[in-house]
Formats: structure tokens, C-alpha cells, sequence
């Protein structure tokens, strides 16, 4: 998942820190734990979440329930 600008700067702090390897593994481990935040971009919702009707074909659709 791409960084923020935030994120980018602390993982060159960190990997100045640590060295590249090892601080790449300690940035996304704090993120991953929640000590982090903000530092990834959102994530887009694509058109078929957003959509809030029933589906055709799905199995709460009325059309799929005639036997």
C-alpha cells in the first residue's frame, strides 16, 4: 500500500536509524501494532461496494428464490 508523505519520512528516519532492511521491518511492525498512524494512503471503494441495492443473481435477490 502506498505511504503518505508522514510515512514516507519516518521510514527514512527509521532505516537512517536502523539501516534499510532492518528499519523497513521495525516501520511496519509499529504500523502493523497501531503505534503508527496516518501513514498509509485510504484505500478507494470500488463501485460494486458502494452499490447498497441487491445484485442480480445473488441469493437475497428475489429472482434467485423462484424455483
Amino acid at each position: 500500500m502506498p505511504l503518505t508523505t508522514k510515512g514516507r519520512k519516518l521510514l527514512r528516519q527509521i532505516e537512517k536509524e536502523y539501516g534499510t532492511e532492518k528499519g523497513k521491518s521495525v516501520f511496519y511492525a509499529a504500523r502493523n501494532k497501531g503505534r503508527i498512524t496516518g501513514v498509509d494512503m485510504p484505500r478507494k471503494i470500488t463501485a460494486r461496494k458502494q452499490h447498497a441495492g441487491p445484485h442480480i443473481g445473488c441469493a437475497g435477490d428475489a429472482v434467485s428464490r423462484r424455483a
